[in-house]
């Protein structure tokens, strides 16, 4: 926990052309899914910097919720299929 990712989020959100609440919506997501607790509530202080709701920041985890068990569902039912 007092380790430092030193993911240097800082440059990879600087290119794409996506406005930085957008990039750190997805960042925050993505920690939900990978279950980063330290990740989580980096990218929640962002978040809130940048004034984003309770509500915004909890419809995005909602978002990557229903895509990680969508894709959760396809994937067993491509095993069951025998794909």
């Amino acid at each position: 926990a007092n380790v430092p990712p030193r993911l240097r989020m800082q440059i990879i959100g600087s290119h794409g052309g996506v406005p930085k609440e957008d990039f750190e919506l997805w960042c925050f997501a993505v920690s939900a899914v990978n279950g980063c607790g330290s990740c989580l509530v980096s990218h929640e202080q962002e978040l809130r910097k940048a004034n984003m709701s309770t509500e915004q920041i909890h419809e995005g985890l909602r978002v990557a919720s229903v895509v990680k068990a969508a894709c959760a569902t396809l994937s067993a039912e491509m095993a069951l299929a025998g794909a």
